[in-house]
């Protein structure tokens, strides 16, 4: 993955992963990731 970090600066969080789930080409493969954003506490702030 990679950009995490990014996201996590502005509240998200992955919440779930499958490695390959995603194939570009049959040489490429990608993970899927679910990301998730607390808006209750995006709210608060």
């Amino acid at each position: 993955m990679g950009l995490e970090a990014f996201y996590e600066r502005f509240g998200w969080a992955v919440t779930g992963c499958w490695p390959g789930a995603l194939q570009i080409t049959p040489d490429d493969r990608r993970d899927e990731v679910l990301m998730g954003l607390d808006l209750a506490r995006r709210l608060q702030a």
